[in-house]
């Protein structure tokens, strides 16, 4: 997972340079929003990588005992990184702020210098790649498991063929996929009947469980695209809106629009402890505390 995130670093980075190249063409120049375009591609799917490796890769460095304090703090630090990153777009203090300062000062006989405010993160990014595979000796690193995205679309492929072969109607259309397996042919059957002492164990029968599972599940997630289609914007749209409208609360006190945004990471610094202090150890007192349960909370 480590050659994993450091690939996709490699691959923002090399999106964060291309953006800092196109800034110095001139605005009026054909290539420079395509060069704009292919550097957000490139950072998206960048992005993309490291997202869904970055955690679970410092959860491995972890014991067993230790994950969920580590998450925990994980969860913590990233929001207030995030919250200390929107305050420092105060109006007070930005002039404080490096790129903005330096996206407002004049360069290469333009009026504004996006090529260095662009070109600080790509080096900042550069740099703190080679720090991460500067411990690569120290990282943790087990051996990779299978592809369970691939024997979750055989297992669906094979079930959708044998429905079409199948005469008689099962419970769950998964369940056509059995038609077809021998546990005496399947090692992982195997070595789940040895482990249980049980003849009649079969992996792949709660393998399809599994998967009837995380159909139901992926349901739920239906809406997601949606919401984060919308909750994007924030920095965009819903900006531009806000900077349309009176942002004065009373007297002297001005709420500036990108200071709303602020209030999300604020608020979920506040939660945290609330939570994890008061409202789930009493909510422990008085029922059982799943993990369905604390969701639902």
């Amino acid at each position: 997972m480590a050659w994993t995130i450091f690939s996709v670093s490699i691959l923002y980075a090399a999106g964060q340079v291309i953006l800092a190249v196109a800034s110095v063409k001139n605005k009026e120049s054909n290539i420079h929003p395509w060069l704009d375009l292919t550097g957000l591609v490139i950072i998206g799917f960048g992005t993309g990588g490291i997202k869904p490796c970055v955690s679970a890769f410092g959860g491995d460095q972890f014991e067993v005992g230790q994950v969920r304090q580590y998450l925990l703090v994980f969860y913590v630090v990233t929001h207030i990184t995030e919250s200390i990153c929107e305050l420092w777009s105060l109006q007070d203090i930005m002039k404080c702020v490096i790129l903005h300062s330096l996206s407002a000062q004049p360069c290469l006989g333009q009026d504004s210098c996006y090529p260095l405010a662009f070109g600080i993160p790509a080096i900042l990014m550069i740099l703190a790649t080679c720090l991460f595979m500067a411990g690569s000796f120290w990282y943790k690193k087990p051996p990779p498991k299978e592809n369970i995205f691939a024997e979750v679309s055989r297992a669906i492929g094979r079930a959708i063929i044998n429905k079409f072969h199948s005469k008689t109607s099962k419970e769950h259309w998964l369940d056509n996929y059995m038609d077809t397996h021998v546990c005496e042919n399947d090692q992982k059957c195997l070595d789940l009947r040895k482990e249980t002492r049980n003849k009649r164990a079969c992996q792949k029968k709660v393998f399809i469980d599994d998967v009837k599972s995380l159909l139901r599940v992926l349901i739920m997630f239906l809406p997601v695209p949606m919401f984060w289609a919308l909750y994007d914007q924030q920095g965009s749209i819903w900006l531009i809106q806000g900077i349309q409208m009176d942002c004065r609360l009373s007297g002297n006190l001005l709420l500036l629009p990108d200071q709303v945004q602020t209030l999300n990471a604020v608020l979920i610094l506040v939660f945290i402890p609330l939570f994890q202090v008061i409202i789930y150890p009493i909510a422990a007192k008085c029922i059982k505390l799943t993990c369905v349960v604390s969701f639902s909370i």
